[in-house]
């Protein structure tokens, strides 16, 4: 394509107690497009319907770019949280890499995450409530993530992960000492 992107890194997913942690890299072409609704927030500052509509707007604007990647929870068991979220990082980078054509694009990625050593890159804490490139790849993600986990609901109701997606809130403990865990639960997590 020739023109400059800024890509901007954010995962969701990380501490919770099912299901995947789910990255998304999400490229700009020049500086954020504007979007109706959306002044650049965290995901999480935002009503899930309100995510909703700027994430569809998001991914149909001609200058946004993205890309997802997701770990199971059976990988995160395995080779921990950090190193799952450093595997969707990569996977994601190199997803986009491809769809914008850049060479070594320039990466921003929200505190605690790391891009593979090619990149050109910058870690930012709060960097989801500070620069919207890396919001945008915060809200993305987090739709994403919900839709996956509201779709396990189907198929394991008594856990109720269209409500809370997965993460430890007081029902979420009560149907697991219940139920016990299910085949989407981190056996890594104090489940009880």
């Amino acid at each position: 394509m020739g023109k400059r992107f800024f890509i901007g890194v954010d995962e969701v997913g990380r501490g919770a107690l099912a299901g995947p942690l789910v990255v998304a890299a999400v490229a700009f072409q020049g500086s954020p497009p504007r979007v109706p609704l959306w002044n650049a927030e965290d995901s999480k500052a935002l009503t899930a319907s309100r995510r909703e509509v700027i994430a569809e707007q998001l991914r149909a604007h001609s200058r946004v770019r993205y890309a997802l990647a997701g770990v199971g929870n059976r990988t995160i068991d395995q080779i921990g949280i950090g190193k799952a979220a450093s595997l969707a990082v990569s996977a994601a980078l190199t997803k986009i890499q491809r769809t914008i054509g850049a060479a070594v694009p320039f990466v921003l990625l929200d505190g605690g995450l790391v891009a593979p050593a090619h990149f050109s890159q910058l870690t930012v804490i709060y960097g989801d409530v500070q620069l919207a490139v890396i919001a945008a790849a915060s809200i993305i993600a987090k739709v994403h993530r919900d839709r996956l986990m509201e779709a396990q609901h189907e198929y394991f109701p008594q856990y109720h992960f269209a409500a809370h997606k997965g993460y430890g809130t007081a029902g979420h403990y009560a149907a697991l000492r219940r139920h016990g865990p299910s085949p989407l639960h981190r056996r890594t997590f104090r489940l009880a």
